[in-house]
């Protein structure tokens, strides 16, 4: 007597009909209450396949079917040669299949997680090598490379070099071992190892946005993902909060009004200080541009326009390397001051259309431009740091770096107008909430105020 295949929420089904009248065969997920319609990597056709098992018709079903029709001779060899030469092993793999399916519903049910279609089929045929975060981070490091995104590629990289010193069987981690315990943990040796807040937070912002790509992709892992519930929860899930594990203990690094003039007015002698002094002007007053999306800033980028009052204006347009949002500035005479600066040919000739003397070697793409601009970046804060000591600034100032430019005009534009909102756009954040991280010190320097001497 053959078993019966009686699965609840699931089955086997001929789908797609092909040229030769066979169909493919193909998993049936119904939980959730929807349907998800798997293709197997083999065939039958109608008269192949038993549709109340699910399964090819096999050896026994044959006997039987010979033995009620009274097949002889010619016919039943026939019969015997129209069965799938490959029905044994294609039953198996389907009774496997049902084994995992079930063990896997159960453990869900287990563990009381709530389950869908697409759960099932990444435990099912995701395979180990795709499912390999150590694996899958390279080739997303090698796909950046290609696509010339040398700053992204590099910062997972450090996450890759973090992994790797961390955990000695990074090599074998599947995305389903990533969780909350496992950054946890990760989080904790980093702050062992002396490590600052900010820098613990670049690597697990690039580790959740990878988790995510490779969730999107159908090979990472949504029931164990670490940083959220977006993906679903079940009892007893705790999740990892970047932002209130690794939160910013220090202010914003910014130069304040009075130091800030200072820096304007003073006269340095030699061309790096002089060209460094306008490039930090440039992009102050462009609104924090950062280093390499000014350098890669060209003449034909300036367009003419008319403001709203209809007066005429010239601007740029640039793509910000960090969000690739597209940016509008418009050049006022702030900005046409830096510019004249430094378009004096004694501080370096630009190639290839250039705005600014950052690029100053013909014949570079890509990585190679994007790693030549970081080069020039580390001279560029090399010579801010030199300028600072030379303007004998205070501590807290004498550390200067291309970011300063950046905070400095989101911490002035708030002091001379008050209006957060105003800073938002300009700094072009997605969230007011982002921004308030800005003002936040000066509220701060308020309550210091305040508070001393109360009992006087």
């Amino acid at each position: 007597m053959t078993k019966q295949f009686t699965n609840k929420g699931f089955n086997f089904k001929l789908y797609q009909k092909r040229i030769d009248g066979s169909y493919a065969i193909s998993l049936v997920l119904r939980f959730n209450k929807q349907r998800t319609i798997i293709s197997l990597p083999f065939y039958a056709k109608p008269e192949q396949w038993n549709e109340k098992r699910n399964r090819y018709i096999d050896d026994d079903f044959a006997k039987d079917y010979i033995k009620e029709n009274d097949l002889q001779g010619k016919a039943r060899k026939d019969y015997i040669n129209s069965l799938h030469p490959e029905r044994f092993a294609n039953n198996v793999y389907l009774d496997n299949k049902t084994t995992e399916i079930r063990e896997i519903i159960n453990d869900f049910e287990r563990r009381k997680v709530p389950f869908t279609n697409e759960m099932i089929r990444e435990k099912l045929f995701v395979s180990i090598t795709s499912s390999s975060i150590h694996d899958y981070l390279i080739a997303h490091i090698n796909k950046l490379h290609k696509s010339d995104e040398y700053n992204t590629a590099k910062t997972f990289e450090n996450l890759l070099d973090c992994l790797k010193r961390f955990d000695s069987y990074l090599y074998k981690r599947l995305f389903a071992d990533i969780t909350y315990k496992y950054v946890l943990d990760f989080y904790n040796e980093q702050k062992k190892l002396g490590r600052k807040d900010n820098g613990i937070r670049v690597d697990l912002s690039a580790l959740r946005s990878l988790l995510n790509k490779a969730i999107k992709e159908g090979v990472g892992s949504p029931e164990t993902y670490p940083f959220s519930y977006q993906y679903g929860t079940y009892t007893g899930k705790e999740i990892f909060n970047i932002t209130a594990l690794t939160k910013e203990k220090t202010r914003k690094r910014f130069i304040p009004e009075e130091y800030l003039k200072k820096f304007y007015d003073f006269e340095f002698s030699s061309i790096p200080h002089i060209r460094s002094k306008a490039l930090f002007f440039f992009s102050f007053f462009c609104g924090g541009i950062n280093y390499i999306d000014m350098a890669k800033v060209k003449k034909t980028d300036i367009k003419h326009g008319f403001s709203k009052e209809g007066k005429p204006i010239r601007y740029f347009v640039y793509q910000r390397s960090k969000t690739g949002e597209f940016i509008e500035i418009q050049i006022n005479d702030d900005i046409q001051k830096q510019i004249n600066i430094l378009n004096d040919v004694t501080l370096g000739i630009p190639v290839n259309d250039y705005l600014l003397p950052v690029v100053l070697l013909e014949g570079l793409e890509g990585s190679r431009l994007t790693k030549y601009i970081v080069d020039k970046r580390k001279k560029y804060n090399k010579y801010l740091k030199q300028m600072a000591e030379a303007m004998e600034f205070p501590e807290g100032l004498n550390d200067m770096t291309s970011y300063f430019a950046r905070h400095s005009f989101a911490m002035t534009l708030y002091s001379k107008t008050k209006s957060i909102d105003l800073v938002s756009a300009s700094l072009h954040h997605d969230s007011v909430e982002t921004t308030k991280i800005y003002p936040q010190s000066f509220g701060k320097d308020e309550i210091a105020k305040v508070s001393c001497g109360l009992l006087n």
